[in-house]
């Protein structure tokens, strides 16, 4: 789909250190497995791969007294590089949203539809996530999933709930899912609110 407005989002800061160095390995790898696409990267993923490397190596270190400094200066040289390639990516999806998923980024939503009534963030712990809906009284949710869009009969059912947030676990890393979800009132079901995607690290 798409779209002149379009813009990516690395979506990688309140990530721990570990995730991070994850979900750069998977935008990276990514974006290696499509050079047609992705002709001629910027920043060079050699320097990504090597940031990244340096990254996990202080992480692993024994604690010292100079391990949080240089952790800091290495996380956020790893986000400079990887700011920079979603500007790259950006580029050449030129508004294309499916070029962007390429890359295993997620597609940024306006203001206002980060601030809506649905939200899908990530889980603690690998090919999780959680969706959340507003809190309303005395109704259940419903809560659906899938890796394309584009058929209605790929929607799977992860679970019908009372509470208005809930995690969706043993999803695929490195996937781009869409998830969406319905409330049950005393009236039946309503419809399902605009899905949103996410690239599950």
């Amino acid at each position: 789909m798409k779209k002149k407005s379009l813009k990516a989002e690395l979506n990688i800061n309140k990530l721990s250190v570990p995730a991070k160095i994850n979900k750069a390995r998977l935008i990276l790898t990514a974006i290696e497995s499509n050079p047609t696409v992705f002709v001629n990267p910027n920043p060079n993923l050699a320097f990504i791969w090597i940031s990244i490397k340096e990254l996990e190596n202080i992480w692993l270190m024994p604690e010292n007294p100079n391990k949080k400094s240089t952790l800091r200066n290495k996380e956020a040289n790893l986000i400079k590089l990887l700011c920079d390639l979603v500007n790259y990516v950006e580029s050449i999806a030129d508004g294309d949203e499916s070029i962007v998923h390429l890359a295993a980024l997620d597609v940024k939503k306006p203001l206002f539809r980060m601030r809506s009534a649905f939200e899908v963030m990530y889980g603690n712990d690998s090919g999780s996530v959680v969706v959340r809906f507003k809190a309303i009284a005395y109704v259940a949710y419903i809560w659906q999933y899938t890796k394309d869009i584009s058929s209605s009969a790929t929607w799977q059912e992860a679970g019908v709930t009372l509470s208005n947030k809930t995690s969706i676990n043993g999803l695929t890393p490195g996937v781009t899912y869409w998830f969406r979800a319905a409330i049950i009132d005393e009236k039946g079901k309503k419809d399902f609110i605009a899905p949103i995607s996410l690239v599950v690290i």
